[in-house]
């Protein structure tokens, strides 16, 4: 049964943003290549979380690879198709962490606020940037 008949469907991007995280990570997760939908477990979930972890990815990636997993898996487990249900809200994630931001030089300002270069003779420099001082 799709998303659709159950009248409830996603959202084009979330299901687009849910397979870029399944192309990059997810795939690569050797235990969910080999772990059939039904033997799923907690366990696997935690230890895809500790990979991403070791890896150096942030709370907040790590939390938007367990959504693009987490909807079918409760899917699945609503319809009994998971021996071992288990909760999601179970998943520790790593605290947030702050960063500073940096104050930015007079110099940077400058070169933020600095006005675009005019070129004279007609040529753009690069293909495909057109020049907002001549008209099109």
């Amino acid at each position: 049964m799709e998303r659709k008949d159950a009248d409830r469907p996603l959202f084009r991007e979330y299901v687009e943003t849910s397979k870029s995280y399944v192309r990059t990570t997810i795939k690569n997760f050797t235990e969910f290549r080999l772990t059939c939908l039904r033997d799923v477990r907690l366990s696997i979930i935690e230890a895809f979380v500790r990979k991403l972890r070791r890896s150096g990815k942030s709370r907040d990636v790590i939390k938007r690879n367990i959504d693009a997993i987490r909807t079918p898996i409760n899917w699945a487990q609503s319809r009994g198709l998971v021996e071992s249900p288990f909760d999601f809200k179970s998943i520790v994630l790593p605290e947030r962490t702050n960063r500073e931001r940096g104050i930015l030089t007079e110099e940077e300002i400058g070169l933020i606020v600095a006005p675009t270069t005019v070129y004279l003779s007609g040529q753009r420099p690069f293909r495909g940037i057109s020049n907002p001082y001549r008209p099109a």
